[in-house]
């Protein structure tokens, strides 16, 4: 599963899929515990599911190491770990064991009611972000061309200050327009977000360098998955 340092998406896929063991990232697993447990539910079902998120601890390294890869652009990411799992738990009981990387099938699905109105409004309230920066740089713009051929035409003897009846408007607006730009800048773009009621715009600057949530052991859901049998790991 998708999802990197944090096991949500791994853990509700489980649940959800009804997965016999979920791994995630947050909780070190015990190789004997856990392919106990695989053997159990084998030798009832003849069969076991697995979810491993993408960032979890491969077995043998005490729950050090996590399986990555280079790109050809050099960066690094994560996977393989699902694949080391299935081979570990294949040697380990003499099973067949197979991965599958679902990666993008994840998003693969119709979407439903709700989707396609969380996309329709989050959509249109981005768009409309957009479109009232780009009239606030049209302004901007226009209020720095008016004032320069006004300076033009004042050099030339053509403009006299004290006579224009718009003179302080126009330095109202231009206070105006400069605070609005200085709070773009300052802002750094918005994330727009829904809560089911109201559409918030969020600074970048607010969330920029905030620590990501993870999982906890009082998690409701990983609550629900250990009450149902399904082991996640050492979350003691």
């Amino acid at each position: 599963c998708m999802g990197r340092e944090a096991g949500f998406l791994a853990l509700h896929a489980g649940l959800a899929g009804g997965a016999d063991a979920i791994l995630l990232p947050e909780f070190g697993m015990d190789e004997h515990v856990l392919l106990s447990h695989i053997s159990k539910v084998h030798r009832e079902k003849k069969c076991a599911v697995i979810c491993v998120s993408e960032a979890t601890k491969l077995p043998r390294t005490n729950n050090r190491k996590v399986a990555t890869h280079r790109t050809p652009d050099g960066s690094t990411r994560f996977g393989g770990s699902g694949e080391a799992i299935a081979k570990f738990i294949a040697d380990s009981l003499k099973l067949d064991a197979r991965h599958i990387v679902l990666g993008h099938l994840q998003r693969g699905a119709a979407p439903n009611a709700f989707d396609r109105t969380l996309s329709t409004v989050l959509g249109t309230h981005a768009v409309k972000v957009l479109c009232e920066k780009g009239d606030l740089r049209q302004r901007r713009e226009k209020y720095q061309r008016r004032q320069l051929h006004k300076q033009m035409m004042y050099n030339e003897g053509r403009y006299e200050y004290e006579e224009d009846v718009y003179e302080e408007e126009d330095e109202v607006n231009g206070q105006v327009l400069d605070k609005a730009m200085r709070k773009e800048e300052d802002e750094g773009g918005v994330f727009v977000t829904w809560d089911g009621r109201n559409v918030q715009r969020i600074p970048l600057k607010d969330i920029s360098g905030v620590d990501g949530k993870t999982v906890t052991a009082n998690y409701p859901e990983l609550v629900a998955a250990q009450a149902l049998g399904i082991y996640c790991g050492n979350t003691d």
